[in-house]
């Protein structure tokens, strides 16, 4: 009988992990795997990300370098641990890297982590601005991405260092790659699936399938969700995403956070991006709600940077978010 494991958090979503299978794809997982050589020696950092927390331990359980593990995330205690520690990799989420370089910038302007030869983000879509900011505040550094969820244990995709490096210098296909969650990594099929299970052609937008020996074996006492998730043999995401013509793939929104405005698909994260362009907005949120004629409206709320100023038209003038705003049918913007 191959050795099982309840993950999750109480109260929440549990799942059943193939734990042998997974140490395995942990083997080829780019925390242990990606960028420069890793061995012993490296001294890993992670912080508030429960299945990145399991992955250090896995990877340092393989005899490639210590897992530094934090309780909470603080800018200021993460860089003190960082320099403390002689950290050299670090999982972190899209905010938090930008609290670490808010706080970098405002408190310690021109100090170097210079111990740092790696870091992941992951867990939620980076802007375009940020993921800048990243790659020159950390400019010696190997920056990589990856995706995933507690189902897959946790990882799906990587984009590479490489990937990074040669698309912030404008080099294509690179450049458009910046926008993708990478390729799927060894041992692990990703495919975009339409409504009735077919996989559909590159730049079709549909539902991420996903199997391979990470996929976890079921939900904890819940035979029907269970069934539901895990049904034709491979694991229904719920994002929506499309693929490139070389397999890399791109995330587009939750499938129930999609906004349906008079019988047209919008989605949040395309929008987010889009209103991320404007150097005023530090942050953007954009949900769906009720309209008596279009059935939904798109409605966005925005965190201005300090000292800025912008109003709601400005934005909705923006040809890239106009683009998801207006349509032929008339304006589906919430006032």
């Amino acid at each position: 009988m191959k050795p099982s494991i309840a993950l999750g958090v109480p109260g929440r979503e549990q799942v059943m992990a193939r734990v042998g299978e997974q140490v395995r794809v942990a083997e080829h997982d780019p925390l242990g795997r990606a960028g420069r050589a890793t061995g012993v020696g490296d001294r890993r950092q992670c912080a508030l990300i429960e299945l990145g927390r399991l992955r250090a331990i896995a990877v340092e359980d393989l005899g490639v370098g210590d897992a530094i593990l934090l309780p909470r995330f603080a800018a200021d205690r993460v860089a003190e641990t960082i320099r403390r520690e002689t950290i050299t990799h670090t999982v972190l989420v899209p905010t938090m890297l930008g609290m670490l370089l808010d706080h970098l910038d405002a408190s310690e302007p021109g100090q170097r982590l210079d111990s740092l030869r790696h870091i992941q983000y992951a867990a939620s879509p980076i802007s375009a601005e940020l993921q800048r900011r990243v790659l020159e505040r950390f400019d010696d550094c190997d920056i990589a991405q990856f995706y995933g969820m507690t189902e897959a244990a946790p990882t799906v995709s990587h984009l590479p260092a490489i990937d990074h490096r040669r698309g912030v210098r404008g080099e294509e296909p690179y450049a458009s790659r910046l926008r993708s969650i990478g390729a799927p990594v060894v041992g692990v099929q990703a495919e975009v699936r339409g409504p009735g299970g077919e996989q559909l052609p590159a730049g079709e937008i549909g539902e991420l399938w996903v199997r391979g020996p990470n996929v976890m074996l079921g939900y904890w006492n819940r035979p029907e969700a269970t069934e539901i998730a895990l049904a034709d043999g491979w694991y229904h995401s719920s994002d929506a995403a499309r693929a490139d013509g070389d397999g890399y793939l791109y995330l587009v929104d939750r499938l129930k956070d999609m906004i349906i405005t008079g019988g047209e698909n919008v989605y949040s994260i395309e929008v987010e991006s889009a209103l991320l362009v404007h150097e005023a907005v530090l942050e953007a949120a954009v949900f769906g709600i009720p309209h008596p004629q279009w059935g939904e409206a798109v409605q966005a709320i925005v965190t201005v940077q300090g000292g800025s100023t912008v109003t709601g038209a400005d934005l909705i003038a923006l040809p890239s978010v106009d683009r998801w705003l207006r349509g032929s049918s008339g304006d589906r913007v919430a006032d």
